[in-house]
């Protein structure tokens, strides 16, 4: 006991001991910090709390570590907190849109050959990954009404694109992990929408338009392209009865968590496909 005492002195003498070059309060507030970074995998493993329509934690910011982890098990922000961490959630029912079920409906087939004929004069073009950070900033500026992400009640115009959201997402596109859908009309960006491909999943996040019916091509072209690379379904995250989204009207529907849990499984087991830029 005695010999162990002593070499517990020295430990403690040693690391209390100046490195060469190195200054003590530097290494002091390097540990204090380490010790607040919350535990990404303890925080997302929580069970989601369904009278909070599946919240899960409050605790993490928006980058890129926290937004792979998340989204490879079902989980998504929606929302900032006053502490600009991340609402993260993981709904008991989960919007889907199956390619293969897709209805649109006469009117918007009428939309889209006008629109498509558009692009063969040359008037309108799309093109994909060309201005993301435009897109999601021309998103956070649609004001619509505003879903209450714990009671799914729709509530004043607004958005839920907050800065922190928006740099979270810039910074997923930077190493690849995020996507946008553009429309033009010439050198005017006038629609597009943005989502994230994690583990071989492709979620839709949101939308914009300038131009009457203009995202109905966006988000048709987006499916095109998803289904030329072997997707056969997107997830939107959520899709509620009363939702006045396009990608609802056309057939988005909700399925069970568990359910969407095993497409998840299922789909991990093919890598990412979007073409890398």
């Amino acid at each position: 006991m005695r010999g162990s005492s002593f070499l517990l002195l020295f430990l403690v003498a040693t690391l209390q001991m100046p490195v060469a070059g190195a200054a003590g309060p530097a290494c002091e507030s390097l540990f204090q910090t380490t010790a607040l970074v919350p535990d990404i995998a303890f925080e997302l493993s929580q069970r989601p709390d369904d009278s909070q329509k599946g919240l899960v934690t409050e605790k993490l910011p928006i980058n890129v570590e926290t937004l792979s982890y998340a989204y490879e098990r079902g989980i998504f922000p929606y929302g900032v907190t006053p502490e600009s961490n991340g609402a993260w959630f993981n709904p008991p029912t989960r919007g889907v849109l199956d390619f293969d079920q897709i209805e649109i409906g006469r009117s918007d087939r009428k939309v889209l050959n006008r629109l498509k004929a558009a692009v063969d004069r040359g008037e309108l073009r799309v093109t994909f990954d060309t201005a993301f950070e435009r897109v999601i900033r021309e998103c956070a500026l649609q004001l619509r009404p505003v879903r209450d992400p714990r009671t799914g009640v729709l509530g004043a115009e607004g958005t839920w694109i907050k800065p922190e959201i928006i740099e979270g997402y810039i910074a997923m596109f930077k190493v690849g992990r995020a996507h946008s859908v553009e429309v033009w009309r010439g050198d005017e960006l006038v629609a597009g929408s943005y989502g994230t491909t994690v583990g071989g999943v492709y979620s839709a996040e949101s939308m914009f338009h300038k131009i009457d019916e203009v995202a109905k091509l966006s988000l048709v072209t987006l499916i095109e392209r998803l289904k030329s690379l072997g997707y056969t379904w997107m997830d939107t995250q959520i899709a509620p009865a009363d939702s006045s989204s396009l990608s609802v009207k056309w057939g988005a529907r909700e399925i069970p968590r568990a359910e969407f849990m095993q497409r998840l499984a299922e789909a991990a087991k093919t890598p990412d496909r979007w073409p890398a830029r």
